[in-house]
């Protein structure tokens, strides 16, 4: 990973920013079907993943127990690999 990312664990500061990468990802591949989506501002990111670059969050990861429930990448950062190294961390 370039030295411009980072991954590390959401905080509450974090949700609203979360919110609104999901919102535009949901858009963009979905909104065909949910063309009146809102964000459940009452959503519990507290096991969330997060990819940064440069400060602003790219890509998130929730889990759950033994579950990935989501997996969401910014367009621009899709096929560089982040993707696979959240997987291998929510593997661990």
């Amino acid at each position: 990973m370039s030295p411009a990312l980072s991954i590390r664990q959401s905080t509450p500061a974090d949700y609203a920013a979360i919110n609104h990468l999901v919102t535009h990802v949901i858009a963009e591949c979905y909104g065909h079907l949910l063309p009146n989506y809102k964000p459940d501002l009452n959503a519990d990111w507290e096991h969330a993943w997060l990819v940064e670059k440069n400060g602003k969050i790219i890509a998130v990861m929730l889990t759950a127990r033994e579950w990935i429930d989501d997996l969401w990448i910014s367009k621009a950062e899709r096929r560089s690999g982040i993707g696979s190294r959240l997987l291998q961390i929510a593997e661990q």
